[in-house]
């Protein structure tokens, strides 16, 4: 384990060193914090309707720095506003300083294992570089979702970490189908109390009419982005993938895709929690949602972690799922045409995984080896 961290605290920096050159200039360029912060400071000093208006909000951001040619949309929930609001009240590297390393610290937490064991990876996986770079709120996310499955067993502990994932619905659009599997009820209730909780707070906050600017303003995001977008590149989803190949009916796979994903985190989940189905659980959500980046996917890397730290002996398929994690983000963010997902390979071996257990198992009962 000491070799392995060693060589993986190589990998990060030497990974950290080659991405920080090419990305980091000024704070508008070097990743989505800046963006995060500025939503602070409007909101702050101009309210929640006018990060619902792009063009006032554009007009703010060209006043802190951002380059008029540029665009950093508000296209989050009203509930994504209780945590930006904090950071209109700090400079921006203070800011940066305390969103990155509380959302780190729950990060790491979330991925300590028994004895803490394997959980040094999180901070080596080259997709901790990318959140720290990039100060997008995957670390926050991935800490919610794998922290709300591994306290089942206190339901409104979950129930509420689940719900402060609201803030960012499309990352936890199977967390109800593995509850619902589950038959975890309480928890399902804590959920619903928190996001109800949270969406009422929103508006106390920041007025009654914040949750209804929101839904007027998505058509309009959703139409900039389709037309605009040049980073598919950088989003692990089927939607991004058929679109860099020019498949036809995009919107129908996505649908079917996301039916089949759905149907195997209530297959995984059936047969109780585990961390492999969560593992299960955090790659098909990027199959199943047609929005997400790559910043996004810490999630994946935790729940790997957690899966190696279940294992009583790792063994090669253990290996080429810790090489796939560490491989794929990397490979994604330097080949501007790669439609493929962390996720559309994580998935298949998993699957691959368990069958070879069912195999050798079988293998044992009559009394064969399997090599």
């Amino acid at each position: 384990m000491n070799r392995l961290a060693a060589i993986g605290l190589g990998a990060f920096i030497a990974y950290a060193a080659l991405y920080d050159y090419v990305q980091w200039g000024d704070i508008w360029h070097s990743g989505d914090f800046a963006a995060l912060w500025s939503y602070g400071q409007v909101l702050r000093s101009d309210g929640a309707a006018a990060l619902y208006d792009p063009a006032r909000l554009h007009t703010l951001q060209v006043a802190l720095g951002l380059d008029p040619a540029d665009f950093n949309p508000f296209p989050y929930p009203p509930v994504f506003l209780l945590l930006v609001w904090p950071l209109g009240w700090l400079p921006f590297g203070a800011a940066f300083v305390l969103w990155t390393g509380v959302t780190l610290a729950l990060f790491v937490a979330a991925c300590a294992g028994p004895g803490f064991r394997w959980a040094p990876l999180a901070l080596v996986v080259p997709v901790t570089t990318v959140g720290i770079i990039s100060g997008q709120s995957g670390f926050l996310a991935a800490a919610l979702l794998l922290g709300g499955f591994r306290l089942l067993h206190r339901p409104w502990i979950a129930g509420l970490l689940f719900g402060l994932l609201t803030y960012k619905p499309q990352l936890g659009i199977l967390v109800p189908v593995a509850l619902l599997a589950l038959g975890a009820w309480r928890v399902i209730g804590w959920t619903t109390l928190t996001a109800a909780v949270l969406a009422v707070l929103a508006i106390a906050l920041f007025g009654g009419a914040v949750w209804a600017e929101w839904l007027s303003a998505l058509p309009a995001y959703a139409a900039s982005f389709a037309a605009k977008s040049t980073r598919y590149e950088l989003m692990p989803t089927v939607t991004a993938g058929l679109t860099m190949l020019g498949v036809p009916g995009v919107p129908v796979w996505q649908g079917l895709v996301s039916i089949v994903m759905a149907g195997l985190v209530w297959r995984a989940y059936r047969a109780g929690a585990s961390p492999r189905a969560l593992l299960i659980l955090t790659s098909a959500t990027f199959l199943a949602t047609p929005h997400a980046f790559v910043y996004d996917t810490p999630m994946v890397a935790g729940a790997a972690i957690l899966w190696l730290a279940s294992l009583e002996r790792v063994g090669w398929s253990a290996f080429g799922l810790l090489a796939l994690v560490f491989a794929l983000p990397p490979f994604m963010l330097w080949s501007p045409h790669v439609p493929l997902a962390l996720s559309m390979v994580l998935v298949p071996v998993l699957l691959l995984q368990e069958r070879l257990k069912r195999e050798r198992v079988r293998a044992d009962i009559g009394g064969e080896t399997l090599c």
